[in-house]
């Protein structure tokens, strides 16, 4: 009789094994298939917000600001663009991100650029907050530019 228990337990230990591996695997994969893919995302502002000067009414539809936020292997960067109506020309600069956190909990990432005091918070809702580093506050809305998976 006491080899039988011995054999169920023996038995239980393989099984609960063979699940942890299981799902240690899957969590492997699973990371590795969510790294490989290249997140992006168009964002346009729709609210400004600035201590030393007060936007006019229609500053945003004049100057159009948007956002396009790329986070691949190669680098995670924000491309600010924004019309310049005086010159008929559209202005856009790209900053390379030194440093992102992600809060899983909350579903929100933020991105740094640490020598211009640049910061760019993305939140689960796809809304986001600037903070352009001279005193200036954007917020609005991002889009997902279709996701594509890295050849290889």
């Amino acid at each position: 009789m006491t080899t039988q228990p011995r054999a169920r337990r023996a038995e239980r230990a393989r099984a609960l094994r063979t699940r942890l591996l299981t799902t240690a695997l899957l969590a492997v994969l699973t990371t590795w298939g969510l790294a490989a893919r290249a997140a992006e995302y168009d964002c346009r502002v729709t609210d400004v917000w600035s201590p030393l000067v007060v936007p006019e009414v229609e500053y945003l539809e004049r100057v159009q600001p948007t956002l396009h936020l790329s986070d691949t292997d190669a680098g995670v960067f924000v491309t600010r663009c924004a019309r310049d109506p005086a010159r008929k020309e559209t202005h856009c600069e790209r900053i390379q991100i030194d440093w992102v956190t992600r809060d899983d909990a909350r579903a929100t990432r933020k991105f740094y650029r640490i020598d211009r005091q640049y910061d760019l918070q993305l939140f689960f809702d796809r809304t986001f907050v600037e903070n352009d580093g001279n005193g200036t506050v954007y917020h609005g809305r991002c889009n997902a530019v279709a996701a594509q998976a890295k050849p290889g």
